[in-house]
Protein backbone atom coordinates (compact mmCIF):
# COMPACT_ATOMS: atom_id res chain seq x y z
CA UNK A 1 0.00 0.00 0.00
CA UNK A 2 1.06 3.37 -0.81
CA UNK A 3 0.79 6.41 0.71
CA UNK A 4 0.51 10.19 -0.52
CA UNK A 5 3.53 12.09 0.40
CA UNK A 6 1.17 14.20 2.45
CA UNK A 7 0.89 11.46 5.06
CA UNK A 8 4.18 10.55 5.39
CA UNK A 9 5.05 14.09 6.57
CA UNK A 10 2.23 14.49 8.81
CA UNK A 11 3.13 11.22 10.56
CA UNK A 12 6.81 12.15 10.85
CA UNK A 13 6.31 15.40 12.05
CA UNK A 14 3.67 14.13 15.01
CA UNK A 15 6.44 11.81 15.77
CA UNK A 16 8.80 13.80 16.43
CA UNK A 17 7.55 17.24 17.72
CA UNK A 18 7.80 18.18 21.32
CA UNK A 19 5.12 17.19 23.38
CA UNK A 20 2.14 20.05 23.42
CA UNK A 21 3.90 22.08 20.75
CA UNK A 22 2.96 22.06 17.21
CA UNK A 23 5.80 22.14 14.54
CA UNK A 24 6.01 25.48 12.36
CA UNK A 25 4.86 25.28 9.07
CA UNK A 26 7.17 26.04 6.37
CA UNK A 27 5.95 26.21 2.78
CA UNK A 28 7.74 25.22 -0.31
CA UNK A 29 7.19 26.43 -3.24
CA UNK A 30 9.59 25.03 -5.53
CA UNK A 31 8.48 22.89 -8.92
CA UNK A 32 12.04 20.69 -9.21
CA UNK A 33 10.74 17.12 -7.23
CA UNK A 34 14.35 16.28 -6.58
CA UNK A 35 14.80 19.59 -5.33
CA UNK A 36 11.30 19.34 -3.09
CA UNK A 37 12.56 15.91 -1.46
CA UNK A 38 15.81 17.59 -0.18
CA UNK A 39 13.90 20.54 1.62
CA UNK A 40 11.43 18.16 2.87
CA UNK A 41 13.99 15.53 4.76
CA UNK A 42 16.10 18.60 5.63
CA UNK A 43 12.76 20.51 7.18
CA UNK A 44 11.53 17.21 8.72
CA UNK A 45 14.78 16.71 10.36
CA UNK A 46 14.86 20.21 11.51
CA UNK A 47 11.76 19.96 12.99
CA UNK A 48 9.54 21.96 10.98
CA UNK A 49 6.06 20.85 9.50
CA UNK A 50 6.66 21.26 4.88
CA UNK A 51 4.02 21.76 3.05
CA UNK A 52 4.28 21.56 -0.67
CA UNK A 53 3.55 24.01 -3.56
CA UNK A 54 4.22 24.29 -7.31
CA UNK A 55 2.53 27.04 -8.39
CA UNK A 56 0.28 30.53 -6.99
CA UNK A 57 -3.04 28.43 -7.07
CA UNK A 58 -1.47 25.95 -4.55
CA UNK A 59 -0.03 28.68 -2.68
CA UNK A 60 -3.29 30.52 -2.24
CA UNK A 61 -4.65 27.33 -0.94
CA UNK A 62 -1.94 26.69 1.22
CA UNK A 63 -1.40 29.96 3.02
CA UNK A 64 -5.34 30.06 3.57
CA UNK A 65 -5.60 26.73 5.19
CA UNK A 66 -2.64 26.63 7.04
CA UNK A 67 -0.86 29.06 9.80
CA UNK A 68 2.50 29.37 7.46
CA UNK A 69 5.39 30.28 9.71
CA UNK A 70 7.67 30.81 6.57
CA UNK A 71 7.73 30.33 3.02
CA UNK A 72 10.82 28.41 0.30
CA UNK A 73 10.36 30.33 -2.58
CA UNK A 74 11.88 29.30 -6.07
CA UNK A 75 12.28 32.52 -7.96
CA UNK A 76 11.90 30.35 -10.95
CA UNK A 77 9.04 28.30 -11.85
CA UNK A 78 7.98 26.25 -14.98
CA UNK A 79 5.39 27.45 -17.31
CA UNK A 80 6.59 30.95 -16.91
CA UNK A 81 5.82 31.49 -13.64
CA UNK A 82 7.74 33.88 -11.37
CA UNK A 83 8.63 33.66 -7.68
CA UNK A 84 8.31 37.17 -7.53
CA UNK A 85 4.85 37.33 -8.52
CA UNK A 86 4.32 34.79 -5.79
CA UNK A 87 6.20 37.16 -3.29
CA UNK A 88 4.20 40.07 -3.75
CA UNK A 89 0.68 38.09 -3.44
CA UNK A 90 2.39 36.99 -0.38
CA UNK A 91 2.95 40.73 0.84
CA UNK A 92 -0.18 41.96 -0.32
CA UNK A 93 -1.88 39.50 1.96
CA UNK A 94 -2.52 41.45 5.54
CA UNK A 95 -1.50 37.49 7.37
CA UNK A 96 1.61 37.55 5.74
CA UNK A 97 2.76 41.07 5.26
CA UNK A 98 5.92 40.17 8.11
CA UNK A 99 6.51 36.40 7.58
CA UNK A 100 9.55 35.55 6.74
CA UNK A 101 10.19 34.37 3.15
CA UNK A 102 13.57 32.93 1.68
CA UNK A 103 14.05 32.87 -2.36
CA UNK A 104 15.97 30.24 -3.90
CA UNK A 105 17.15 30.62 -6.42
CA UNK A 106 20.55 29.03 -9.08
CA UNK A 107 21.38 32.40 -10.42
CA UNK A 108 24.78 33.08 -9.21
CA UNK A 109 24.01 36.71 -10.41
CA UNK A 110 21.11 38.30 -9.99
CA UNK A 111 19.95 41.19 -12.37
CA UNK A 112 19.43 44.35 -10.11
CA UNK A 113 15.81 44.50 -10.73
CA UNK A 114 15.15 41.03 -9.31
CA UNK A 115 17.42 42.06 -6.17
CA UNK A 116 15.45 45.28 -5.61
CA UNK A 117 12.32 43.61 -5.92
CA UNK A 118 13.79 41.11 -3.28
CA UNK A 119 14.67 43.45 -0.94
CA UNK A 120 11.57 45.63 -1.33
CA UNK A 121 9.83 42.82 0.29
CA UNK A 122 11.84 42.09 2.50
CA UNK A 123 13.22 38.61 1.61
CA UNK A 124 16.59 36.72 1.85
CA UNK A 125 18.13 35.15 -1.18
CA UNK A 126 19.43 31.71 -0.78
CA UNK A 127 21.35 30.14 -4.12
CA UNK A 128 19.98 26.43 -5.32
CA UNK A 129 24.46 25.07 -5.05
CA UNK A 130 24.41 26.44 -1.02
CA UNK A 131 24.79 23.98 1.96
CA UNK A 132 21.27 23.54 3.69
CA UNK A 133 22.65 24.38 7.44
CA UNK A 134 22.59 27.45 6.85
CA UNK A 135 19.14 27.81 5.52
CA UNK A 136 18.03 25.59 8.71
CA UNK A 137 19.81 28.00 10.90
CA UNK A 138 18.57 30.99 9.28
CA UNK A 139 14.74 29.49 9.22
CA UNK A 140 15.20 28.73 12.98
CA UNK A 141 16.36 32.79 14.07
CA UNK A 142 13.58 33.89 11.58
CA UNK A 143 10.96 31.97 13.20
CA UNK A 144 12.28 31.94 16.82
CA UNK A 145 12.36 36.17 16.76
CA UNK A 146 9.05 37.64 17.24
CA UNK A 147 9.52 39.94 13.90
CA UNK A 148 12.21 38.88 10.70
CA UNK A 149 14.76 41.22 10.66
Amino acid sequence: MQFAPHFITIAFVVATSSPGKAAPVVAVIEDDPNIQSLLVRMLQLHGFDPVLATDLPTLVIIATSHRVGAFLLDLHLSHGQSGLDLLEWLRSQPSYVDTPVLVFTGETVMPDHLEQTITRHRAYVFHKGQRLQPLMDRLKQLLASDKPE
